[in-house]
């Protein structure tokens, strides 16, 4: 089983796909203030279920309002068993 990213790995993975800035990243921040929509919070969501290779919730679109809040929903579906051995850049 794959290890669990540290948010760091992750926040590193989200900004390689979104092309944003790592150095100027705060995970506290509302995800629109980092250019992060609605329609980029649903990509989220299908590349979390690509990675996790199964269905989010999808009200994840709506609950998620920071990297942080993303983090923690990728640490509940990346503990499951089902994970494999892929960063999130390979799973899009």
């Amino acid at each position: 089983m794959a290890s669990i990213l540290s948010l760091e790995e992750f926040i590193s993975e989200l900004c390689s796909y979104w092309n944003l800035d790592e150095a100027g990243i705060d995970p506290k921040r509302p995800l629109e203030e980092l250019g992060i929509d609605s329609l980029a919070k649903l990509e989220l969501v299908v590349m979390l279920e690509d990675f996790a290779g199964h269905e989010m919730p999808e009200e994840l679109c709506t609950q998620v309002m920071t990297l942080v809040d993303v983090y923690a929903s990728y640490e509940v579906y990346a503990s499951r068993d089902r994970l494999g051995a892929t960063s999130l850049s390979s799973s899009l």
